[in-house]
């Protein structure tokens, strides 16, 4: 059973390279939310657009218009706005849920809020599900 718990901690072995071969540290870290996560990813890429708007206006690097194209273009992809109608999106393909309890091991009943809750854990998990989404829609219900 998936427990949902709001205030995740991890241990995350993170490999480093090393002349004398592989090593490896453990950091306990914090997961974030996908609002979280998409929120810092708006904020770097926002720092960028305006570094960029200064160049082009500036004149101080060729092509500087193109490449602020494109970050403007992934920047609104990630603003809360598109993140609320991505989620809105996923809440209303799915029905119900099973295996799903609180940080104590209890059953969740299923319900849109406590689906948006569950996606609001991380980005990953919103990931997931869409892959999952579009899996089915292009392929179908398969076998395991």
């Amino acid at each position: 059973m998936f427990k949902i718990q709001t205030d995740r901690q991890s241990w995350l072995t993170v490999k480093l390279p090393d002349p004398d071969g592989e090593q490896r540290i453990k950091l306990r870290v914090r997961l974030i939310t996908h609002t979280e996560n998409a929120q810092r990813k708006h904020e770097a890429l926002a720092e960028h657009i305006a570094r960029l708007q200064e160049d082009a206006a500036s004149g101080a690097i060729e092509g500087a218009d193109a490449m602020l194209g494109r970050f403007v273009a992934v920047a609104e992809s990630i603003t809360p706005e598109a993140i609320t109608k991505d989620l809105d999106a996923i809440v209303a393909r799915v029905t119900d849920w099973g295996d799903i309890g609180d940080a104590d091991g209890q059953p969740i009943p299923y319900s849109p809020d406590a689906l948006r809750q569950l996606l609001n854990l991380g980005s990953w998990i919103v990931k997931a599900v869409r892959e999952a989404l579009t899996t089915l829609d292009d392929n179908g219900r398969q076998k395991n």
